[in-house]
């Protein structure tokens, strides 16, 4: 992309598990960014965030992938990290109708476990998406195919999968037989009065540029 796009790529890689990234910032800061892209996930994404900030670079330049939660950025103090954006594959909050029905016959009626306040959290959210594809597959399965289900039902429940969304919850997916993902779709999300805030819509970057370096992959591996 850097070159197709025509900006300048420079990578500053620190050790697992990411508690250690001194080094690392104080090459970013000589480096001077534009912008700095955070591909990390667990424990050093708050102190990559960190790290960043205490090196001059400021918040609004700070992106991140999906793995920068709410317990990542609750650990600054006051609106120190205000403007830190990441891309996310789920909506942000408790808003959609699907945690709301989860809060109404799960939660408020004490049958669910752990802390209630995670609920519409990033992490809960994911977790909440992933499991409501499978859950539709084996609901378009049974109405098409009937019990019992078999691994060949919820494969052909899964390729009728068509702009489903979990109720607002994520983006709208749809699987093919020669798709089973669907992927690329995320929006950002940018850290603002103590919680996430969507801006813009849904949208899928570079989906050409991501095919094409499947499909290279595949030949190579063929050859294998």
């Amino acid at each position: 992309m850097a070159q197709s796009k025509g900006f300048t790529l420079q990578t500053f890689p620190y050790p697992a598990p990411g508690t250690e990234q001194a080094s690392a910032w104080s090459e970013v800061r000589r480096f001077q960014p534009d912008q700095v892209l955070i591909w990390g996930a667990g424990p050093g994404q708050a102190v990559s965030v960190r790290g960043a900030i205490s090196n001059g670079i400021a918040p609004k330049k700070i992106n991140s992938v999906v793995w920068l939660a709410e317990t990542d950025m609750q650990s600054f103090r006051g609106n120190s990290a205000e403007g830190v954006k990441r891309v996310t594959l789920v909506n942000p909050g408790s808003d959609s109708a699907i945690l709301k029905r989860i809060q109404d016959k799960v939660v408020k009626p004490g049958q669910g476990s752990g802390d209630a306040k995670l609920v519409g959290s990033t992490y809960y959210n994911i977790g909440v998406a992933s499991m409501a594809l499978p859950v539709q597959a084996a609901k378009l399965a049974l109405a098409k195919q009937g019990a019992p289900l078999t691994a060949e039902k919820i494969k052909a429940g899964y390729e009728t999968i068509k702009d489903f969304n979990a109720d607002g919850l994520m983006p709208p997916i749809t699987i093919t037989a020669e798709d089973h993902q669907d992927g690329g779709w995320g929006r950002v999300s940018e850290w603002k009065g103590g919680k996430w805030v969507n801006r813009g819509d849904w949208t899928r970057a570079y989906q050409d540029d991501v095919w094409k370096l499947i499909k290279e992959i595949e030949v190579k591996g063929a050859a294998k």
